[in-house]
């Protein structure tokens, strides 16, 4: 089953950057730094033991799951009924305005307060959009809901979409069907809204005439892939010194379920939203299976996945970076407070004096695997400049190669290949939020807009480009002139210079497991889930997103996940592992 009218684009392999040169089938066997006498050691598994056998958000009345792999929330409820969008009107938003169903005379639309009888239902989805609804002045967003169980009463009016079941209402599923992207209300077509192809363009203000083919195709594909939701990536990877490149293994576990509709499964392997941003700028990934653009907006890139997967491999041909250099160069400022390594590499490179830095190496060691540990959404670290992320990086494999530390050296050289792969992304993923305005406000980005450090809400805006080489030495000012994009490159020096080669080629170690998450917080993908506390009420979990505002001032939001139940609950979040989390309402 493929995605109709999604442009489904293939990105299986790109061109080398351009400091790189031509693709070489071998590396050098010599470097002056000679071969390694030790090899790698058995990695520890997982730090944090994962939740997902222990299951934990089935032991709630009401428990809602969200990961930062998906952009589907899940929500499992022991009580008799769902509603969602519940309570929009106190926060200065009208509910949905229309919701349509699958009947056996085709999608059928219904306004608030029509009567929607339970039996006509033929497929487990719901699309709802707010097409003129109160406070929605400038754009629209909508949501696809997915049941488990047939209702035996549906009910849909002012303050929500409710269902009431004979039994425990099961599992649900929703999500924004085009994630963050903002399709303009009627009129509303300004300059903060990027132009689109008029084949592309979402005019939900049409859709109570008839369900447009996208929205439909788009119900029914992610109502199959909502039945296996990616809840854990476990990762290993493996440095290939003879052609220059790192491999990243990705498996995926699932958390199932089935309907009573008897939809069809469908599992799409999630692609790092920070990867597929470079991977669509030209940057070098080479994917074992043909990964997708799914048209997802996210404020940390394009959302891909690779369909009918359980795990893949995605290689990236970057180490000559690391195993060749263009000479030491000036020594590094005190600004840079998170490239340690590379200035101590800088230093003992130049002078010859390694055994100085042999004695530092464990304090330095310390440094380099405390300072940017990898996030999943974000490939590289959060919260520091990509081009400093890859100098620590840089400095710690060369170091911990030349003093024999095969274990270090080969994580540092994954940290580099991630690091490089996020500093690509933000020197050329601006072009990519320039297309899919309003991103976090209603002011138009400007054309030469730059994007600023990646943090646990995604990618900021740091101001505009500029194209005039920094003062660095000479291997960072490779790395910072080849992830440019090409306008950029287009007027810097390329000044032709001669590499040495440190670190000779060695075929492929075997796969290591990778590093697991080192925090109980997942990135936020799409939309952050809180909870509201009131004395003596039950706080029931709101879909918000931080950046906007409603007419009255709240957290612009999507209303409240509630069941039928006059217990008053108490709610508290617990982590399934590092990627993924479960917010439980259970009764005192």
């Amino acid at each position: 089953m493929r995605l109709p009218l999604l442009n489904l684009l293939c990105t299986s392999s790109f061109l080398l950057l351009a400091g790189c040169g031509e693709k070489r089938a071998e590396a050098p066997s010599a470097g002056t730094y000679g071969q390694l006498t030790n090899s790698l050691l058995p990695r520890p598994g997982p730090a944090r033991p994962d939740g997902m056998p222990e299951q934990p958000w089935t032991n709630g009345a009401l428990s809602v799951v969200q990961t930062e792999l998906s952009p589907v929330t899940l929500c499992l409820s022991t009580q008799p009924s769902f509603s969602f969008f519940q309570h929009m009107p106190e926060t200065g938003l009208g509910g949905p305005s229309y919701v349509a169903i699958s009947t056996e005379q085709g999608p059928k639309i219904f306004a608030p307060g029509q009567i929607i009888e339970p039996a006509r239902l033929r497929e487990s989805w719901f699309v709802v959009w707010f097409a003129g609804a109160a406070g929605w002045t400038n754009w629209d967003s909508p949501w696809l809901v997915s049941l488990q169980r047939k209702p035996a009463k549906i009910r849909f009016d002012a303050n929500g979409l409710h269902f009431t079941f004979n039994g425990p209402a099961g599992y649900a599923a929703l999500m924004p069907m085009y994630g963050d992207y903002k399709p303009a209300q009627l009129g509303q077509d300004g300059p903060a809204f990027s132009p689109k192809e008029k084949k592309k363009r979402v005019l939900t203000w049409e859709w109570h005439k008839a369900l447009p083919a996208d929205p439909l195709s788009r119900a029914r594909y992610w109502a199959g892939a909502m039945r296996e939701l990616p809840i854990r990536s476990e990762e290993s990877f493996s440095v290939d010194r003879a052609h220059d490149r790192v491999t990243f293994r990705q498996k995926f576990h699932w958390l199932s379920w089935n309907d009573e509709w008897d939809t069809k499964h469908l599992k799409l392997a999630p692609v790092s939203p920070v990867l597929a941003s470079a991977m669509g700028q030209g940057f070098p990934v080479e994917f074992s299976e043909k990964p997708f653009d799914m048209e997802i907006f996210t404020a940390s890139g394009p959302y891909y996945g690779i369909q009918d997967a359980d795990a893949y491999d995605v290689t990236l041909p970057v180490l000559r970076y690391v195993h060749e250099t263009e000479g030491a160069g000036e020594p590094l400022g005190e600004r840079w407070n998170n490239a340690s390594c590379f200035k101590a590499w800088q230093k003992a490179h130049g002078s010859g004096d390694w055994e100085s830095v042999r004695a530092r190496w464990p304090e330095l060691r310390g440094q380099f695997l405390r300072s940017t540990p990898p996030n999943w959404t974000a490939f590289a670290g959060l919260d520091v400049v990509p081009l400093e992320q890859a100098a620590q990086a840089l400095g710690a494999a060369r170091l911990a190669y030349r003093l024999g530390d095969a274990d270090t050296y080969a994580l540092a050289a994954a940290r580099f290949a991630r690091a490089l792969t996020q500093l690509a992304a933000q020197q050329r993923g601006a072009k990519y939020f320039l297309g899919n305005q309003p991103w976090r406000s209603m002011e138009p980005l400007r054309a030469d807009a730059q994007l600023g450090p990646f943090s646990a809400n995604g990618w900021s805006i740091a101001g505009s480009q500029v194209n005039v080489m920094p003062d660095l030495p000479p291997d960072l000012a490779r790395l910072w002139r080849d992830t440019q994009p090409e306008v950029g490159k287009a007027v810097l020096p390329l000044a032709a210079v001669k590499t040495e080669r440190l670190i000779p080629a060695q075929e492929a170690t075997v796969f290591s497991p990778g590093e697991e998450p080192t925090t109980n917080a997942p990135t936020v993908l799409l939309y952050r889930l809180v909870t509201e506390s009131k004395p003596s009420q039950t706080a029931w979990p709101r879909l918000v997103w931080t950046d906007w505002r409603t007419p009255t001032g709240e957290a612009w939001n999507f209303g409240q996940i509630t069941t039928g139940t006059n217990r008053f609950m108490r709610s508290f979040t617990t982590p399934i592992n590092g990627q993924s989390r479960a917010t439980l309402l259970t009764v005192p």
